[in-house]
């Protein structure tokens, strides 16, 4: 299920130091090319076309033949029978009038709208995720500053030290 939708999200990575590069990389291609069209797209960046819905030509072929019967059976109904198929005529027509609403399970303009939610959305990169956890994970060297124990050119140049130590080792 698309993450936007069910409000979760799955991880399939592989790491940039990985002993087969080209290998992991027809893996994900390949895994990627096999998920539905609504996946891909909500994972996609660059997705643009509409997502057909499948079912659009069963559902209109359906619709076409219920109001093709439905004024034979008014005809022999009688009282609250009639009434009650005559509604579902009106109904019937009426989703007639707007099938092409259900063309596309996404629209255009739905991915764009979503494309504008999803801008705002932060998401951290490696570099970021190790200069966050190089300063907050003991918290020592920002409550050291904060407490005066150190200057704040101390403070700096003891957190560069140590995100630089902490990118090399991630590598």
């Amino acid at each position: 299920m698309p993450a936007w939708q069910d409000g979760g999200a799955t991880l399939l990575a592989i790491p940039a130091t990985a002993a087969h590069p080209q290998e992991a990389l027809r893996f994900l291609s390949t895994y990627v090319s096999s998920m539905d069209a609504m996946t891909r797209a909500a994972l996609s960046a660059s997705w643009t076309e509409p997502i057909p819905n499948p079912q659009f030509e069963r559902q209109k072929r359906d619709l076409e033949q219920r109001l093709a019967l439905l004024p034979a059976s008014i005809e022999k109904a009688e009282g609250a029978e009639k009434r009650a198929l005559e509604q579902d005529l009106a109904y019937f027509k009426n989703e007639m009038a707007h099938i092409e609403s259900n063309r596309y399970i996404v629209s255009t303009q739905a991915l764009d709208s979503y494309r504008q939610i999803m801008a705002g959305v932060y998401l951290d990169d490696t570099t970021t995720q190790v200069q966050r956890s190089a300063l907050t994970k003991d918290g020592y060297l920002f409550l050291s500053m904060l407490e005066g124990t150190i200057t704040l050119d101390q403070f700096i140049q003891q957190a560069n030290d140590k995100i630089r130590l902490m990118t090399l080792e991630s590598q």
